[in-house]
């Protein structure tokens, strides 16, 4: 289906990692502590950022939600994720949303008219596929989504290779006690305060306002295979 769809999918992962690497930073072997009630500067950055590295690296799911950019092209994601590969939820770009089911090894993606205008397909194409998940190939997919899994987005935030950061603070994120890690380009990365500290939400503070939010830690939906009578598959329509 061509450069623009792998475009979509490609993008939105490889944002997602810029977001998270530009709140990034070094960490050391120490553990940060629960904060007391009332407090403002907590634990250093770099203990914390130890510790939300090693929560991320056992986490078997999470659930994804941004607006990022590729050259310039706007880009939303919405995905459940889970570390034995699965994934579900939306992608789009430019406002021409697609979504992907990603389960035991199999891709599918959900055809609609905005995505064959999307990815430049003939318009008579919808009368056949639209409204049905495509099956794709281990091929098809490869260059349809590239690397779309929870390792990869979720990589920047264990790798423990990120630039140095400071801890700004204390704030209330999706309703929960997050610290502000602040790095010197502007972005910030919001841990919770709670162990076990996990990421809740990056954003590059800048124009455009680039952010990734991230909740369901552990508890993500598990994907659901399509019915059998709205699958089709790709290799059948050649």
């Amino acid at each position: 289906m061509g450069r623009s769809a792998r475009a979509i999918a490609a993008g939105a992962a490889a944002c997602a990692a810029i977001v998270i690497a530009g709140c990034g930073s070094s960490g050391t072997t120490s553990s940060p502590s629960t904060p007391p009630q009332g407090a403002t500067t907590g634990p250093s950055s770099a203990a914390l950022l130890t510790a939300m590295a090693a929560s991320v690296r056992q986490a078997n799911s999470v659930h994804i939600a941004g607006q990022l950019t590729s050259n310039g092209v706007p880009i939303s994601v919405d995905l459940n994720m889970h570390r034995n590969g699965d994934v579900s939820g939306t992608i789009s770009q430019n406002g021409a949303p697609f979504e992907v089911l990603g389960l035991n090894g199999t891709t599918y993606i959900k055809a609609t008219p905005a995505f064959l205008r999307a990815v430049k397909a003939p318009a008579s194409t919808c009368a056949v596929v639209c409204g049905k998940w495509l099956q794709l190939t281990p091929s098809q997919a490869s260059q349809l989504t590239g690397d779309l899994s929870m390792s990869s987005l979720t990589a920047p935030l264990s790798s423990g290779q990120m630039p140095k950061l400071t801890n700004t603070g204390a704030k209330t994120v999706g309703g929960q006690t997050a610290w502000g890690l602040r790095a010197a380009n502007g972005s910030t990365l919001y841990v919770s305060s709670a162990s076990p500290h996990y990421p809740v939400a990056a954003t590059t503070g800048g124009t455009p306002n680039e952010a990734v939010r991230y909740s369901h830690w552990n508890s993500a939906p598990t994907p659901v295979a399509p019915p059998a009578n709205e699958v089709l598959n790709l290799n059948h329509l050649k």
